[in-house]
Protein backbone atom coordinates (compact mmCIF):
# COMPACT_ATOMS: atom_id res chain seq x y z
CA UNK A 1 0.00 0.00 0.00
CA UNK A 2 0.81 3.64 -0.43
CA UNK A 3 2.17 5.49 2.18
CA UNK A 4 -1.33 7.34 1.66
CA UNK A 5 -2.75 4.11 3.32
CA UNK A 6 -4.48 3.67 -0.54
CA UNK A 7 -3.64 0.67 -3.00
CA UNK A 8 -1.25 2.24 -6.29
CA UNK A 9 -3.52 2.13 -9.02
CA UNK A 10 -3.41 -1.13 -11.21
CA UNK A 11 -1.96 -0.92 -14.99
CA UNK A 12 -1.70 -2.85 -17.60
CA UNK A 13 1.82 -4.42 -18.65
CA UNK A 14 2.70 -1.31 -21.06
CA UNK A 15 2.03 1.18 -18.25
CA UNK A 16 -1.48 2.30 -19.05
CA UNK A 17 -3.96 2.26 -16.20
CA UNK A 18 -7.11 -0.17 -15.54
CA UNK A 19 -10.04 1.56 -17.00
CA UNK A 20 -8.15 3.29 -19.82
CA UNK A 21 -9.47 2.48 -23.15
CA UNK A 22 -7.23 -0.23 -24.75
CA UNK A 23 -5.61 0.17 -28.14
CA UNK A 24 -4.88 -2.47 -30.65
CA UNK A 25 -1.18 -2.52 -31.28
CA UNK A 26 -0.53 -0.60 -34.19
CA UNK A 27 -3.07 2.24 -33.93
CA UNK A 28 -2.17 5.67 -33.45
CA UNK A 29 -2.25 6.90 -29.98
CA UNK A 30 -4.36 9.86 -30.70
CA UNK A 31 -6.83 10.85 -33.38
CA UNK A 32 -8.13 13.18 -35.58
CA UNK A 33 -11.79 12.05 -33.06
CA UNK A 34 -9.67 12.76 -30.13
CA UNK A 35 -8.55 16.27 -31.54
CA UNK A 36 -12.49 17.05 -32.51
CA UNK A 37 -13.49 15.86 -28.97
CA UNK A 38 -11.55 17.57 -26.41
CA UNK A 39 -11.10 20.57 -28.49
CA UNK A 40 -15.18 21.28 -29.20
CA UNK A 41 -15.67 20.58 -25.18
CA UNK A 42 -14.23 23.43 -24.68
CA UNK A 43 -16.48 26.52 -23.66
CA UNK A 44 -17.07 28.52 -26.69
CA UNK A 45 -14.73 26.24 -28.76
CA UNK A 46 -15.83 25.74 -32.74
CA UNK A 47 -14.85 23.68 -35.32
CA UNK A 48 -14.89 25.68 -38.92
CA UNK A 49 -13.45 24.36 -42.08
CA UNK A 50 -10.66 26.75 -43.28
CA UNK A 51 -8.07 26.75 -46.23
CA UNK A 52 -9.01 23.45 -46.53
CA UNK A 53 -8.67 22.11 -42.64
CA UNK A 54 -10.88 21.89 -39.29
CA UNK A 55 -10.22 25.28 -37.69
CA UNK A 56 -10.89 25.43 -34.13
CA UNK A 57 -11.58 28.51 -32.80
CA UNK A 58 -12.63 30.73 -29.68
CA UNK A 59 -14.16 33.84 -30.33
CA UNK A 60 -12.98 33.79 -33.78
CA UNK A 61 -9.85 33.35 -33.07
CA UNK A 62 -7.80 29.87 -34.05
CA UNK A 63 -5.99 28.08 -31.01
CA UNK A 64 -5.48 24.78 -33.30
CA UNK A 65 -5.42 23.20 -37.09
CA UNK A 66 -6.19 19.93 -38.02
CA UNK A 67 -4.20 18.49 -40.82
CA UNK A 68 -6.40 17.84 -43.97
CA UNK A 69 -4.99 14.27 -43.76
CA UNK A 70 -6.18 13.75 -40.17
CA UNK A 71 -2.44 12.99 -38.92
CA UNK A 72 -1.30 15.76 -37.59
CA UNK A 73 -2.19 18.92 -35.76
CA UNK A 74 -0.71 22.77 -35.27
CA UNK A 75 -1.59 23.76 -31.95
CA UNK A 76 -0.26 27.48 -30.68
CA UNK A 77 1.93 27.51 -27.94
CA UNK A 78 4.54 30.15 -26.57
CA UNK A 79 7.95 30.53 -28.27
CA UNK A 80 9.51 28.58 -24.91
CA UNK A 81 6.57 26.11 -24.52
CA UNK A 82 7.59 25.29 -28.27
CA UNK A 83 11.27 24.91 -27.48
CA UNK A 84 10.80 22.39 -24.70
CA UNK A 85 7.76 20.30 -26.87
CA UNK A 86 11.11 20.08 -29.79
CA UNK A 87 13.45 19.21 -27.26
CA UNK A 88 11.65 16.41 -25.33
CA UNK A 89 10.04 14.45 -28.23
CA UNK A 90 11.81 15.28 -32.08
CA UNK A 91 9.61 12.43 -33.41
CA UNK A 92 6.10 13.98 -31.76
CA UNK A 93 6.46 17.42 -31.88
CA UNK A 94 7.59 19.65 -34.63
CA UNK A 95 8.06 23.30 -35.61
CA UNK A 96 4.92 24.41 -37.78
CA UNK A 97 5.07 25.70 -41.26
CA UNK A 98 4.26 29.56 -41.62
CA UNK A 99 3.10 29.78 -37.75
CA UNK A 100 6.32 28.10 -35.97
CA UNK A 101 7.60 31.39 -36.06
CA UNK A 102 5.19 32.53 -33.18
CA UNK A 103 5.46 29.30 -31.13
CA UNK A 104 3.03 27.26 -32.92
CA UNK A 105 3.84 23.67 -32.64
CA UNK A 106 2.84 20.70 -34.99
CA UNK A 107 1.76 17.79 -33.01
CA UNK A 108 1.76 13.74 -34.67
CA UNK A 109 -1.33 12.53 -33.60
CA UNK A 110 -0.02 9.06 -34.16
CA UNK A 111 2.64 9.24 -31.31
CA UNK A 112 1.08 11.95 -28.85
CA UNK A 113 -0.11 10.17 -25.36
CA UNK A 114 -4.11 11.38 -25.44
CA UNK A 115 -3.42 13.04 -21.89
CA UNK A 116 -0.77 15.33 -23.59
CA UNK A 117 -2.98 15.95 -26.89
CA UNK A 118 -5.54 17.07 -24.28
CA UNK A 119 -3.03 19.30 -21.89
CA UNK A 120 -2.26 21.33 -25.46
CA UNK A 121 -5.11 21.81 -26.82
CA UNK A 122 -7.06 23.11 -23.34
CA UNK A 123 -4.04 25.07 -22.93
CA UNK A 124 -3.94 26.39 -26.55
CA UNK A 125 -7.91 27.66 -25.82
CA UNK A 126 -6.90 29.17 -22.79
CA UNK A 127 -4.02 31.57 -24.11
CA UNK A 128 -6.47 32.20 -26.81
CA UNK A 129 -9.87 32.94 -25.45
CA UNK A 130 -10.74 36.32 -23.31
CA UNK A 131 -10.94 35.96 -19.59
CA UNK A 132 -14.08 35.77 -19.08
CA UNK A 133 -14.56 32.61 -21.29
CA UNK A 134 -11.10 31.32 -19.75
CA UNK A 135 -12.94 31.60 -16.19
CA UNK A 136 -15.32 29.38 -17.55
CA UNK A 137 -12.81 26.33 -17.05
CA UNK A 138 -11.34 25.91 -13.97
CA UNK A 139 -7.53 25.33 -13.62
CA UNK A 140 -6.75 21.99 -13.50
Amino acid sequence: MAASGRRPARKRAHGAPLGAPERAPGTPASTAADVRRVATSLPEAVELETWGSATFRVRKRIFAILSSHGDQVVIKATPQEQSLLLASDPETFTYADYVGRFGWVGVRLATVEPAVLAALLTDAWRSTAPKRVAALLPEG
